[in-house]
């Protein structure tokens, strides 16, 4: 049999056009692909290629499987040869993947030379296949790279076009949408975005030839081969995508881009196509792309081409109707309903071809569709089968009962179906009601069969809906029903549905339900509410019926006119309803809520129907009068309160409302029941809007409603508080405005009172919370009141600096709801709260001025912060006024001084220290300071620190607020110079100050730095050098230091240091000519100048523009005249001369440095000032006059200046410059300006000592002394701490156990030696106690809390490892840390014994990990510094020295605490880390330990250990032999004339390992004896981390008393 697939013919071989045969010549082809191309490219020529296939009789598709194999014979390259070849491969979709990047990149390199032919004509074959390749990611590269090779080769490519652009075109149609992107970019990067319409159109009959041919013949096994399994689901989904492509693609030339006269030429073809079953037969397909295809295909061709359909419509209607309804339409069924009501609108009798067995068939195959619900379809499916519904011609529609209910009852599971989602309800109930109107309509339909239709099909739904229970079970529930009911008498009622608007359906159809079953009804729901006598009988039931019933008729009335017959029976029922529950609540008063409730739901759902019946408004309004004040103390007092404020509504009358609600809710208030906040409460929270402005507010009302107030508030009652929550809805309504003012300012108290800690859970907190999201308006107004001065915003703001570390919590969110409520309009009220709450931030910046006790200061950095935005929101005339008062004033911070608070004058009363020489510029300017001895004046509060403190936090806050622009500007002139002199003066005192706390050192030098940054950019923003005019701010500066730097005070020497930073930094940005810098020292008389401070400052400003000046070396030279001449009298108070520091700022700085100074004068200066000092005397003897240190330090700058200068000279002076040196370091072993300048001048002095033969000489005379002295000095300054001070001086450690955390190296170490001798002097004294107390006295060290802190500092391996990673050292503060941490591990396994909280499993943990023994390869530490490290000696910011004190922990805590260490390896689950522990106690710790341990047997067997006869109660003599070699330890005992010996055999990796204990020889003992003393002594080191002097000494106490039974009892006992 022949395959017809494999009928072989040219492809595209013709093309038929009705009866014509146009031939297809390659200049025809050409023309056309010219056509498209002509005004895209000009690289399209009309060279010609074999003829063109046609499409009439297309035997093979182009993407067959089964088709002829690739032509490569024209490729000559092997390695694309290769690529085509993997291209081929079926279901490789990797190897395709590659092979197209791989093809991808030759191309791109051919892109120049253009693509060689073979390859582009193997490229065109095998396009088609790939495009629709299994795979996504395939088929997407496929028409990129086509993209590419067609854009680069278009002349080439035209004669391939027909044949591709089948499979081009339809991958714009593939259903993943990265793959038709791709191939719609490859058309665009081709053609241009303007000429793919024509594409379209010019190649319409090879598109239609494609997917006619792709359609007919192309099955699942033809496009992918045998499939099974997974590989026949991607064959099938393969077919799908292809087969949708292309119906998708026949629909696209059909209506959008195919101009009619391109469609009429293949009319005939189309005619044949749409004629075919194998189209029409997708219809029914199982896959729903396939399905929606041919549906929106047949909707296209409806509405352009039908005449290609009406020749088919038999056809169509098998296919589409009578096949496809029955058919799951899952993913297509809206698309199907569509073209069934497109179908139905354009050809109606269409139903009428439906074929069957019944006359029938086509209502059941549509009862068929219903009963499937909506298949996954939205909601509107329900309508769009209603409008289907009603399109259906009328003979079509059943008219007999059978059939009617047949097809209800489809209807009906359709729309109960289980997948049917609820948000279906309403539209498939009214399209249900839809149904029954259109069969009811019918002509022709008897009465009697649309009453039993009503009677069975829409009252049954009425009665399940109030009832909840009738006949039939329509599942109408829940919040929807009612809804569903309504719409259900619209589509019925004859005044709103005109098709049954005719007079005999209204007398036999709508009147039954309204008059016979509705009255029925009725009657039940009145029989069940009139039948409630008291609560005992109220159920669920009576009342959701006379709820539903309410509901039903209130909402059924608001949709029908008011003069309706319908309206007038619903009005009736209504009122009805109103009636019976007056007369029941006026007959049992309390007994009936649920009626209560029924009436209150009948007044709030529609009172107009009430209001329309005068008499029901009169007993309406007589009940509220006359009974309501009777019912306060029942449950019905809430719901019935409701039902007066509903009925208030549509009263006109304010004097009766007024009345009415004055005199109900006194006698509620007045009775005393407990729930009268409950039922208040439910009237605040049920109050209707529309009442504001009617109901009065009630003074008892008002006052019940402050007490609870206060009580929510200042009790945190939750009740009380929710009380209040709904009495805010209702505030300026039932009570006045002020409510909420009085609770913020309740809140307001409390919240000035909470601590940080207090913050999240502050119920004060959460109720302002609360109000600033609910009642803003209100928060805002009570904020901004101007005739108070509110607190709460300053409260807020002090309480949000406190809680920075919470991060985003309560108080943030208030505080930023507040500040975005506060609108700005530019009125003085409004910006009055902002000015007063920065005037009390200012109060925050001084500690201890506003702060309640026990609060930490608030952070400067924040309240700056803050000040500054409050600034911002200030209106722009308010700024100018506030802006100097935000700064402190200028007796705070007086230079001058007056009385009050003189923070940082307080700073200037005494001198800095000595140390200030070594690291300020002016140096020796602090031996010139006149100390006044301090201020005593009773208005200084702070001293010390604390004024320091003061002053550095305001210096911090105030430089955060003038680094703001537009506040600096407001500035008047006077005030920013001030402050900026303030800002200097305070970073010049932080340079210099000792700092107690390193939050206070980093806070103080940031600040120093953006200081100087911020004077650095206003310096180069500066006109130039400074100028005495002080037009600007800068010289107005200088000039203000100037003025203060004057005198010999301490304010004088830190304003001349000021003045020397601002002189030097405007010198360096924009230069001093050497004139102008000259001009400025003649003026001032430096030589005789009395303001030594400000001539040093300038000099040094100045030293560079000065160089080479003839006016600074005339200038030294007179002054080394002056100096000279100073006589010893002449030096007092221990100070140096003014002269000789002034010589010294002119002196060179560094070797460099190169001066004019005659070396006769250098040598009479350096001689002249030796004098001073008695050098000839024995230089062991102190002199009086080495106590002036200022002399001494000043006189060793000025000979480290001179000494180079006078190196050549031959003298005796050279010992005595010696001498000096010596007599410098002996008068003080500390480090000090004295000694450091000496040692500055001794590093001088050695340097140059072979320039002649007498300084060598002095030399050598003096080396070893002075090595001896500098030696003393450094051993004196290292130790001086733990030598002066005695151990037991110190009655706790809380001073020193500070000082391992966080400190340098020396004192951290100081600190360890302290506390290692104090620990030992308190456990001396703890075992002295222990020795005299009793015996159930227990005397333990306890291992200190601070200690414990330490060690809960044990950093993780991987923290330790970011610290120290490929061995780069570590930081200053982390290595100090960690230092910290490892002493206190030390300190713990030295003295405390087993002593462990749960921390060491950490510290192990992080041992084993950061040693890396689970690596193959891991640290070997050095042996001699495991049993012995040298804390002192190590560098601590090594990887390798971590590890090796790491180490030496692992061996210490083997060492006194192995029972520990046992359980934590015992609980190691991993068995790299069993295995790694093994290995490295093995090799590293456990020799040490074992040595230890047979030493200490040793000694102690030879007696030389005081355990050897302690405790020792019996004359038995024991001998003991150790083995070092094998690990052993042997223990024998004579008896008698035999002997008993027992072997303790420790293992490798002890104390691990277990040990091992053999009994070699037993006498006298049984077998439970002998047993019994083996496992006492074994439990000894095995379970209680006992020694082997423990496990002997107890086998020797045991052995004495093992001769009774009670003894053997006591052993077993010991270790059960």
């Amino acid at each position: 049999m022949t395959n017809s697939y494999l009928e072989t013919a040219p492809p595209y071989t013709s093309f038929h056009c009705g009866q014509a045969q146009l031939s297809r010549t390659p200049t025809l082809v050409t023309s056309k692909f010219c056509l498209v191309m002509s005004k895209t490219s000009n690289n399209f020529g009309t060279s010609a290629f074999p003829a063109a296939s046609g499409f009439g009789s297309l035997a093979i598709s182009p993407i067959s499987h089964v088709g002829e194999p690739l032509d490569l014979s024209a490729i000559c390259d092997s390695s694309i040869l290769i690529i085509f070849k993997n291209l081929s491969k079926k279901e490789h979709e990797n190897t395709k993947v590659k092979a197209l990047e791989e093809l991808s990149n030759v191309i791109e390199g051919a892109r120049e030379r253009g693509i060689d032919e073979g390859v582009l004509s193997a490229w065109m074959q095998i396009y088609p296949r790939l495009s629709v390749d299994l795979s996504r990611r395939v088929r997407q590269l496929t028409h990129a790279l086509h993209g590419t090779i067609c854009s680069a080769n278009k002349k080439k490519v035209a004669k391939f076009m027909p044949q591709i652009i089948g499979p081009w075109l339809c991958g714009t149609y593939d259903n993943d949408r990265t793959v038709s992107k791709a191939a719609r970019e490859s058309l665009i990067k081709t053609f241009g975005l303007d000429k793919l319409k024509k594409v379209w159109e010019v190649y319409h009959p090879d598109i239609l030839a494609y997917c006619t041919n792709i359609i007919e013949r192309e099955q699942v096994h033809t496009l992918s081969g045998e499939a099974h399994g997974k590989n026949a689901e991607e064959a099938e989904a393969k077919f799908a995508r292809v087969i949708g492509a292309c119906i998708s693609a026949l629909r696209h030339i059909i209506t959008a881009d195919a101009p009619l006269e391109t469609v009429s030429e293949a009319a005939e073809l189309y005619r044949e196509l749409f004629g075919k079953p194998t189209l029409w037969e997708f219809a029914y397909y199982a896959n729903s792309s396939i399905r929606s295809a041919v549906y929106n295909l047949l909707r296209a061709c409806l509405i352009t081409h039908q005449a290609f359909l009406e020749p088919n419509l038999d056809l169509i209607v098998k296919s589409v109707i009578t096949k496809s309804m029955p058919v799951p339409q899952t993913g297509s069924v809206s698309d199907y309903l569509d073209t069934l009501i497109q179908l139905t609108e354009v050809y109606p009798a269409i139903w009428l071809l439906v074929k069957g067995k019944k006359s029938n068939r086509a209502i059941q195959l549509l009862g068929q569709l219903i009963s499937q619900g909506p298949q996954g379809a939205q909601p509107d499916f329900w309508t769009r089968l209603n409008r289907l519904f009603y399109l259906l011609p009328e003979a079509v529609i059943p008219a007999d009962r059978q059939g009617i209910e047949d097809f209800l009852d489809a209807y009906i599971h359709g729309i109960n179906g289980p997948t049917v989602s609820r948000t279906h309800a309403l539209l498939s109930w009214t399209s249900y009601f839809g149904a029954v109107c259109k069969i009811l309509s019918l002509k022709g339909l008897s009465a009697d069969l649309k009453q039993l239709i009503l009677d069975s099909r829409i009252v049954p739904i009425y009665e399940e809906y109030l009832l909840e229970g009738g006949k039939f079970k329509f599942r109408i529930t829940g919040a929807i029903a009612t809804a569903i009911c309504v719409n259900g008498l619209l589509k019925l009622s004859p005044e709103k549905n005109i098709a049954l608007s005719d007079s005999s359906l209204k007398a036999d159809g709508l009147d039954v339900i309204f008059m016979t079953q509705w009255s029925n009804l009725e009657k039940i729901v009145f029989s069940r509410v009139k039948g409630v006598k008291n609560s005992s009988e109220i159920t669920p039931e009576v009342f959701s019926v006379g709820v539903r019933w309410l509901q039903l008729l209130a909402e059924f009335s608001k949709l029908i006119p008011e003069d309706s017959s319908d309206a007038k029976l619903l009005s009736k029922s209504y009122r009805k309803v109103i009636r019976v529950c007056l007369e029941n609540l006026e007959e049992h008063k309390d007994n009936v809520p649920v009626v209560a409730t029924l009436l209150e739901r009948a007044l709030a759902l529609s009172p107009s129907l009430i209001w329309r019946d005068a008499q029901l408004r009169l007993a309406t309004e007589d009940f509220f009068n006359a009974q309501l004040p009777v019912l306060h103390p029942s449950p019905m007092a809430p719901v019935v309160f409701k039902a007066m404020m509903h009925w208030f509504r549509f009263i006109d009358s304010t004097d009766t409302i007024e009345a009415l609600w004055t005199e109900n809710i006194n006698a509620l208030l007045s009775s005393k029941e407990d729930n009268k906040a409950e039922i208040i409460g439910e009237i605040f929270r049920d109050f209707p809007a529309e009442l504001r402005g009617k109901v009065p507010c009630v003074p008892a009302l008002v006052e019940y409603v402050r007490e609870k107030a206060q009580k929510a508030v200042a009790e945190d009652d939750d009740e009380a508080w929710a009380f209040m929550v709904g009495a805010l809805k209702v505030q300026g309504a039932l009570i006045p405005e002020s409510t909420a003012d009085r609770i913020l300012e309740l809140i307001t108290l409390r919240v000035s009172d909470l601590s940080p800690h207090e913050v999240e859970n502050s119920g004060s907190l959460l109720k302002l919370e609360y109000m600033a999201r609910n009642h803003l308006h209100s928060l805002v107004a009570f904020v901004q009141d101007p005739s108070k001065e509110r607190e709460l915003l300053y409260n807020l703001v002090c309480l949000e600096g406190l809680a920075l570390d919470l991060g985003d919590n309560i108080v943030n969110r208030i505080s930023q709801s507040i500040e975005a409520g506060i609108q700005m309009p530019e009125s003085v009220h409004d910006a009055h709260i902002l000015t007063l709450t920065m005037a009390k931030i200012i109060t925050q910046v001084v500690p201890g001025q506003e702060e309640p006790h026990g609060r930490d200061p608030i952070p400067v950095d924040f309240l700056a912060s803050k000040a500054l935005h409050f600034f911002g929101q200030t209106p722009g005339e308010r700024k100018l006024a506030i802006v100097n008062a935000l700064v402190f004033p200028d007796e705070e911070w007086s230079i001058h001084g007056s009385k009050g608070k003189l923070h940082i004058r307080r700073l200037f009363e005494k001198p800095p220290r000595p140390g200030v020489d070594l690291v300020n510029p002016l140096s020796g300017c602090v031996y010139l300071i006149e100390d006044n001895g301090g201020s005593s004046s009773e208005n200084s509060d702070v001293s010390g620190d604390c004024a320091y403190q003061v002053s550095l936090r305001i210096a911090i806050y105030t430089f955060k607020l003038i680094q703001d622009p537009i506040f600096y500007e407001l500035l008047d002139k006077n005030t920013r110079s001030q402050t900026l002199i303030k800002l200097l003066l305070t970073a010049e005192i932080t340079k210099d100050r000792l700092t107690p706390t390193v939050k206070m050192r980093l806070d103080g030098q940031s600040f120093v730095s953006e200081v100087q940054s911020f004077m650095a950019a206003r310096l180069k923003a500066h006109h130039g050098f400074f100028s005495e005019t002080g037009y600007t701010d800068i010289d107005f500066l200088g000039l203000k230091l100037l003025e203060i730097s004057r005198g010999r005070s301490t304010m004088a020497f830190y304003s001349a240091r000021v003045l020397y930073w601002l002189l030097s930094e405007l010198a360096e940005i924009h230069g001093c000519p050497q004139k102008a810098a000259e001009g400025f020292i003649e003026k001032l008389g430096v030589r005789n100048s009395e303001d030594t401070f400000i001539a040093i400052s300038i000099l040094l400003a100045l030293s560079q523009p000065l160089t080479g000046s003839k006016l600074i070396d005339n200038l030294r030279s007179s002054l080394a005249s002056d100096v000279s001449g100073i006589s010893l009298a002449q030096i007092t108070d221990n100070r140096a001369p003014p002269k000789l520091v002034l010589m010294n700022s002119l002196m060179p700085k560094s070797k460099d440095e190169d001066i004019s100074f005659p070396t006769q004068r250098a040598m009479f200066l350096l001689r002249n000032t030796l004098t001073w000092f008695d050098l000839d005397g024995n230089t062991d003897t102190n002199n009086s006059i080495v106590v002036n240190e200022a002399l001494v330090s000043e006189t060793a700058k000025l000979l480290k200046s001179l000494v180079p200068m006078v190196k050549e000279v031959y003298g005796s002076h050279w010992q005595y410059l010696y001498r000096f040196v010596l007599m410098g370091w002996k008068c003080s072993f500390k480090i000090s300006p004295m000694t450091y300048w000496c040692m500055k001048l001794y590093d001088i002095l050695k340097t140059n000592y072979k320039d002649n033969d007498d300084y060598e000489e002095a030399f050598y005379k003096y080396e070893k002394e002075l090595h001896k002295v500098l030696i003393q000095l450094f051993e004196s300054v290292q130790t001086r701490l733990v030598r002066e001070i005695p151990v037991d001086e110190f009655k706790s450690m809380d001073a020193i156990y500070p000082l391992l955390r966080g400190m340098p190296k020396p004192i951290q170490e100081t600190a360890y030696e302290i506390v290692h001798q104090y620990i030992q002097m308190q456990q001396e004294q703890i075992s002295i106690e222990a020795a005299l107390a009793r015996e159930d006295d227990e005397f333990a060290p306890q291992v200190t809390f601070e200690l414990l802190s330490l060690v809960m500092e044990t950093p993780s391996a991987e923290k330790l490892e970011e610290l120290v990673f490929d061995g780069m050292a570590l930081g200053e503060l982390a290595e100090e840390s960690i230092r910290g941490c490892f002493l206190a591990w030390r300190l713990i396994f030295c003295h405390f014994g087993n002593a462990d909280g749960g921390y060491l499993d950490k510290l192990l943990d992080l041992t084993f990990q950061f040693l890396g023994i689970t690596r193959s390869r891991f640290f070997e530490p050095n042996r001699n510094q495991i049993k012995f490290f040298h804390i002192d000696e190590e560098n601590w910011s090594s990887e390798k020295s971590i590890k090796q004190l790491l180490t030496h922990l692992y061996y210490l805590s083997l060492l006194y605490t192995p029972s520990l260490v046992k359980t934590w390896f015992m609980a190691q689950t991993n068995w790299q880390i069993v295995t790694g522990v093994e290995n490295y106690t093995e090799n590293y710790i456990s020799p040490l330990i074992i040595d230890t341990e047979l030493t200490a047997m040793s000694e102690w067997a030879a007696g030389e250990l005081p355990s050897a006869t302690a405790g020792s109660s019996t004359d038995i003599d024991i001998q003991v032999r150790v083995s070092r070699s094998v690990r052993e330890v042997t223990i024998t005992c004579p008896i008698e004339d035999q002997t008993m010996e027992l072997l303790i055999r420790l293992p490798p990796i002890f104390p691990l390992g277990k040990p091992e204990i053999e009994g070699v020889k037993k006498v006298g003992f049984t077998e439970q004896q002998w047993k019994a003393l083996k496992l006492a002594s074994h439990a000894v080191i095995a379970l209680q981390g006992g020694s082997i002097i423990d496990a002997v000494m107890l086998f020797r106490k045991n052995y004495s008393g093992a001769g009774t039974d009670v003894a053997i009892e006591e052993v077993c006992y010991m270790f059960q």
